[in-house]
C-alpha cells in the first residue's frame, strides 16, 4: 500500500490539530492506516518554514533549500482564518510567535500567496469543525 503524505496548515489557532485528529479518525474508518505527525517548536513543516520565514524577511529561495531532500507532501491543505479569530480562539498563554499580531497576519497572507503559487489548497477554517472537515475531504478526494 502506498503512502500519503498530506500537510495542514495554517496560522496559529486555525484548526490544524482538531482537523488532523478527525481527518486519521475517518481515514482509519475507512480501512486506512493512517497518523500523524507533531513537529517540534523549532523543527516545523516546509509549508510553515516558508510562510513564517518570509514573514520574518528571509529569501524564499534559501528558505526552500533548507528542505530539500525530505520527503514533499502530495498535498498542503492550508485552514485560512484570520488573525482576529486566531485570538478569538485563543486569547491568553500564547508563545512569543503566536502573541505577535503584525507576524501572524504577514504569515497569513504568505500562506495565501503560496498557496496560489504551489498550487496548494485553501480551505476557510472559520465555520463549523464539520463543515471545514468536509470540505477538507471532499478537497483530498481520498475515497
Amino acid at each position: 500500500m502506498l503512502a500519503h503524505f498530506i500537510d495542514l496548515e495554517g496560522i496559529d489557532q486555525s484548526g490544524k490539530k482538531t482537523q488532523s485528529h478527525l481527518l486519521v479518525t475517518k481515514l482509519r474508518r475507512h480501512g486506512f492506516k493512517a497518523a500523524t505527525l507533531d513537529f517540534p517548536v523549532y523543527s516545523t513543516s516546509a509549508a510553515s518554514n516558508l510562510a513564517y520565514g518570509l514573514a520574518k524577511g528571509l529569501d524564499l529561495e534559501w528558505l526552500a533549500s533548507l528542505d530539500s531532500g525530505l520527503p514533499k507532501p502530495e498535498r498542503v491543505v492550508v485552514l485560512d482564518v484570520p488573525v482576529g479569530s486566531s485570538f478569538a480562539r485563543k486569547g491568553e498563554r500564547r508563545d512569543l510567535h503566536e502573541s505577535n499580531r503584525a507576524l501572524l497576519l504577514r504569515v497569513r497572507r504568505n500562506y495565501l500567496k503560496l498557496a496560489n503559487k504551489f498550487h496548494w489548497h485553501v480551505i476557510d477554517g472559520t465555520g463549523p469543525v464539520e463543515i471545514v472537515h468536509s470540505q477538507i475531504w471532499k478537497t483530498l478526494g481520498i475515497v
